[in-house]
């Protein structure tokens, strides 16, 4: 895939009252830095193709309906700083990566939400 936009840096449709899905083509905006979705009436699950974004430094999907579990491509937002996903419905776990490969992440909120592990101990080494 192609990116839509090379000039888009900040997306924020927060509380836009969008519904449905994360489209698949988010993916598509390459040099996103900031992506704020959160107090809409997204569902479903966070779509791989987020992995796409490897310019993105901060995710906000909060207070929405979106489920499932938190994609291992999240994980490899190497330059993701704030990961805000409390309030939806995510499930499962954390896997201990997250504290591994997301190095440069300084905000991080998971609650409230139905996960149903510890938090990994490789969250508590991140230097930031």
């Amino acid at each position: 895939m192609s990116c839509v936009s090379t000039s888009l840096l900040t997306n924020d449709l927060s509380i836009s009252n969008i519904k449905g899905n994360i489209p698949v083509d988010t993916g598509n905006f390459c040099n996103v830095i900031d992506l704020s979705m959160g107090n809409n009436q997204l569902s479903g699950a966070i779509p791989t193709s987020i992995q796409r974004l490897q310019n993105l430094q901060g995710l906000y999907l909060n207070d929405n309906e979106l489920g499932g579990h938190i994609p291992y491509e999240l994980y490899q937002l190497y330059n993701l700083a704030e990961l805000i996903l409390g309030g939806i419905h995510l499930s499962v776990y954390i896997t201990s990566c997250l504290g591994t490969v997301v190095v440069f992440l300084r905000s991080l909120l998971l609650g409230p939400n139905l996960l149903t592990s510890k938090i990994p101990s490789s969250l508590w080494e991140l230097k930031y």
